[in-house]
C-alpha cells in the first residue's frame, strides 16, 4: 500500500494550453515571480481536448499523483480560437470548446478538482451601449462565442457553486506567439500603410495581466466568484490599438494607419462591435491597468524563451 504524503500548504494548478499565449505567461510569471501554486502543464499529447472521453481517467490519474497538495485548481485555458475557421468546422469547435470542457467541469466535480474556464468577450453579440455587466445575458454572434457560451453554461451546470470561475478576457495579446500586437508590429517595419477596422470597440488586455489576476484567483481560500472579467481599463478599437503598436515600433514616421468600417474588412464570422466589458477587482491593491499602461510595459514581439517546465511530464 502506498504511504500517504503530508499535505503541502500550497496548491497545484493543472494548466491546459499550455503552449498558447496566455498559459506561456502563467509559466513565466511562476518562474519569474514568488507564486503560491505549482504549475503543472498538460501538453496536448497528454491531454487533447479534441478527444473529450479521454479525460476523466487522466484527471483521475492527476488527482491521486498530486493529492498531497493542499487543493488542485483545473485552469483551462486551451480553446479552438480561429473564430473564422470556426465557421466552416462548427463541430471541430464544439467539440473542444464545449464538449470537452463539459466532461473537465463534470470529472472536476466528481474529484473535487477547482476548475477556472477562460472564456471571451464574444459570449456577447456587441449590441448593449455600455461596458457589458458579468451577468448581462450572453447572446454570440459567431460559432465560436456559442461554443464559449455553451462551455459557460456546462461549467456553471456541473460544478458547485464557490468551486468554479468563469474569467472572461477580451483582444488578449503578448510577445509570444500569433495575436494582433505581433501582426501590427511586424507589418508596419514591411508596408508603409495599414487599414484597420475603427468600429469595433473594446480593451486589449495582456497576457501579463490577465495572469496577474489569474493567480489571485487561484490563490483564493474561500469561494470563487462565479464570472469575472479580466480586462485591461479603458477602452479603443482595433483601428486606435494598432497605431499606438505602430508608434511604440517607433514607425509611425514610416507606417500610416488607416481607419476602415467592419463592412471593408469582411471575415467570414461575426464580430462584436462593442467587445467592452466591465472589470472585475479582486484586490483593491493589485488593479487592472490601464490598456495603454499594459501596452507601454509589453516587450517587442519575440520567440518564446526555453521554459523548463514545457517539457513532457511523465
Amino acid at each position: 500500500m502506498r504511504e500517504a504524503q503530508p499535505k503541502l500548504e500550497k496548491g497545484i494548478i493543472l494548466l491546459t494550453g499550455a503552449q498558447g499565449q496566455l498559459g506561456l505567461t502563467l509559466l513565466l510569471r511562476s518562474l519569474q515571480t514568488e507564486v503560491l501554486h505549482d504549475i503543472y502543464p498538460l501538453s496536448r499529447e497528454q491531454f487533447d481536448l479534441a478527444h473529450p472521453k479521454t479525460l476523466p481517467l487522466i484527471l483521475e490519474r492527476l488527482a491521486l499523483r498530486f493529492e498531497h497538495y493542499r487543493e488542485i485548481i483545473l485552469l483551462n485555458a486551451a480553446a479552438y480560437t480561429q473564430v473564422d475557421l470556426a465557421e466552416i468546422h462548427p463541430k471541430e469547435a464544439e467539440v473542444i470548446n464545449t464538449i470537452a470542457v463539459d466532461t473537465m467541469a463534470r470529472a472536476c466535480a466528481r474529484l473535487q478538482i477547482r476548475f477556472i474556464q477562460i472564456s471571451t468577450d464574444y459570449v456577447f453579440d456587441g449590441a448593449y451601449d455600455h461596458p457589458y455587466p458579468v451577468d448581462y445575458p450572453p447572446h454570440p454572434i459567431s460559432v465560436y462565442g456559442t461554443t464559449k457560451w455553451h462551455a459557460e453554461e456546462a461549467v456553471a451546470r456541473a460544478m458547485p457553486l464557490g468551486e468554479y470561475a468563469i474569467v472572461r478576457t477580451s483582444w488578449l495579446y503578448s510577445p509570444y506567439r500569433q495575436n494582433f500586437y505581433r501582426t501590427m508590429w511586424c507589418l508596419a517595419h514591411e508596408r508603409s500603410e495599414l487599414r484597420v477596422v475603427a468600429d469595433q470597440i473594446g480593451a486589449p488586455s495582456s497576457t501579463e495581466s490577465v495572469a496577474e489576476q489569474l493567480f489571485l484567483l487561484c490563490s483564493r481560500r474561500e469561494a470563487l466568484p462565479p464570472v469575472l472579467h479580466f480586462v485591461n481599463r479603458g477602452e479603443t478599437s482595433w483601428y486606435g490599438f494598432a497605431q499606438a503598436i505602430v508608434e511604440k515600433a517607433g514607425r509611425s514616421h514610416f507606417c500610416r494607419v488607416h481607419p476602415i468600417t467592419t463592412e471593408e474588412y469582411p471575415t467570414a464570422a461575426h464580430r462584436p462591435r462593442n467587445s467592452r466589458l466591465e472589470v472585475s477587482c479582486l484586490d483593491p491593491n493589485t488593479p487592472l491597468c490601464s490598456w495603454q499602461e499594459a501596452l507601454r510595459l509589453c516587450p517587442p514581439p519575440s520567440d518564446p524563451p526555453s521554459i523548463p517546465s514545457l517539457k513532457e511530464k511523465k
